[in-house]
């Protein structure tokens, strides 16, 4: 499980673009995952879409991650699912307010 969201390294490792492509296509892949782990992989994929600035797909997956983790009852899942959750929504700056 994923304790923290995936965060590219500035300096080397693998490209944002990469990354999404792969947390999309383990998201897809029919794959047995626990709730906890897929919702770790979803808050991955949502900080790196917003990194991306692909902000409505950052939405979604936030969103589905926090779905999941209201399901799952667990507190700290939860937690870190609606601070992601929060974190994209649109700001006033963002809507042209």
């Amino acid at each position: 499980m994923l304790n923290a969201p995936f965060k590219p390294s500035r300096t080397g490792g693998c490209s944002s673009d990469r990354a999404i492509a792969l947390a999309e296509a383990a998201l897809a892949s029919g794959s047995v995952m626990d709730p906890a782990e897929r919702v770790g992989v979803l808050l991955s994929l949502s900080f790196l879409l917003g990194e991306a600035g692909r902000r409505r797909d950052e939405m979604r997956c936030a969103a589905e991650a926090l779905d999941l983790a209201n399901a799952s009852g667990d507190p700290g899942l939860r937690a870190r699912a609606l601070d992601a959750y929060a974190a994209s929504l649109p700001q006033a700056d963002d809507t042209g307010a």
